[in-house]
């Protein structure tokens, strides 16, 4: 873990917490987990005080303390559908067709 990093986070979680957020929603699980860290460091309680998320659903975030909600999704796939769509705006005509991406919402007690 960078400890600039954490320090960015750290911050940012403050800053949340002052203005009022009632929830943070992280953009995967490295900085999910390094604001989880930063909120327990702080003393606030998750989920009683601030509710927290990852966009990406992993192994760690599951045995957090709380155990972290999350999104659940085809990482290759959601890249294949990226580099189809760049393809596109490239002018190319790429064979593949993009077509919506499933997802599942794992509630876990980080929003309970």
């Amino acid at each position: 873990m960078n400890v600039d990093n954490q320090l960015v986070v750290s911050e940012a979680v403050s800053k949340l917490y002052a203005a009022g957020a009632d929830g943070i929603v992280c953009m995967d699980d490295v900085i999910c987990s390094m604001c989880m860290s930063s909120l327990r460091e702080k003393k606030i309680q998750v989920p009683a005080q601030i509710k927290a998320a990852s966009m990406y659903d992993s192994k760690n975030l599951e045995y957090h303390n709380p155990p972290v909600t999350s999104i659940k999704f085809d990482a290759v796939r959601l890249g294949k559908m990226a580099c189809t769509k760049l393809l596109k705006i490239l002018g190319e005509n790429p064979q593949e067709e993009i077509t919506p991406l499933n997802y599942q919402v794992v509630l876990r007690e980080s929003t309970q």
